[in-house]
């Protein structure tokens, strides 16, 4: 993976930012990594958000949430880091019907949280800024029941097609 970052790969800097590669045992074998991690986490996250990877909303969730522990944290703006802005996005990625901010995310402990006013205009703004014109429109959800006659796999097939070309 982190060749991949390195090699400016946008997924794969999006999963080194989020720290996927840093395990106790790692850090304890190799403590330059922890350095490296200081030195590229910030950009690399950025690079993937201004890419328009709508994953970057998950690692902002996890960014919120103290449970995750996540490692981005201290390296990210701190409003981006309330759990009532990543609330307030992830309700507006919803109603730009997108679906990609729902995995791993549990929906119970997001509908608790309430945010402010201030939270959901930075929300606004915020996806007004990375995500609108995302290129990653096979993400949109499109509603409905299949067409009489079309592949009502046709949907799944497109998800997983997705996958298999972030892994390219």
């Amino acid at each position: 993976m982190q060749i991949a970052a390195e090699a400016g790969e946008v997924h794969s800097r999006l999963e080194y930012a989020l720290g996927r590669h840093l395990s106790t045992r790692r850090l304890l074998e190799e403590p330059q990594l922890l350095e490296q991690y200081r030195r590229n986490a910030r950009r690399y996250f950025m690079d993937a958000l201004e890419a328009g990877d709508l994953d970057a909303v998950t690692g902002l969730w996890g960014a919120s949430n103290e449970l995750f522990e996540s490692p981005l944290s201290p390296f990210l703006p701190e409003e981006w880091t309330e759990q009532g802005f990543a609330a307030a996005l992830i309700q507006q990625m919803t109603e730009a019907q997108r679906i990609a901010v729902f995995a791993g995310m549990n929906p119970l402990e997001r509908d608790e949280i309430e945010p402010s006013e201030a939270q959901r205009e930075n929300a606004r703004a915020f996806y007004q800024q990375y995500l609108a014109d995302s290129p990653a429109e096979s993400n949109r959800w499109t509603p409905g029941i299949p067409e009489p006659g079309s592949d009502p796999l046709e949907p799944t097939r497109r998800l997983l097609n997705t996958g298999i070309e972030r892994c390219r």
